[in-house]
C-alpha cells in the first residue's frame, strides 16, 4: 500500500534515502555552485545541514520534538 502523502514528498524522501539530493556540496562537485548554504551562509551545505542544522530546519525540529529529546534526535543519522 502506498503512503498517504503527495508524490513529490515520496520522491524527496527517496532522494534523501539514496543520498541524491542536489545540495551545494553535490553541485560544487559538478562545478555548478559554491559550497555555502544559500539560506544561512554556512560553509558546507550537506543533506544533514539542510534537514537538521540549517536555522529553518532546526526551528521546525525544536517545535516538533521535546527539548530534552532534541539533542539525541539531532545526533541520529538520516537512516535512523
Amino acid at each position: 500500500m502506498a503512503a498517504c502523502c503527495p508524490q513529490c514528498v515520496r520522491v524527496f524522501l527517496w532522494l534523501v534515502a539514496q543520498n541524491k539530493v542536489l545540495t551545494s556540496k553535490v553541485r560544487v562537485r559538478r562545478h555548478m555552485a559554491t559550497n555555502s548554504c544559500a539560506v544561512c551562509s554556512f560553509e558546507v551545505e550537506s543533506i544533514n545541514h539542510v534537514l537538521y542544522f540549517c536555522f529553518p530546519a532546526l526551528t521546525v525540529w525544536s517545535q516538533l520534538i521535546k527539548p530534552e529529546e532534541l539533542q539525541e534526535f539531532l545526533s541520529l543519522s538520516l537512516n535512523e
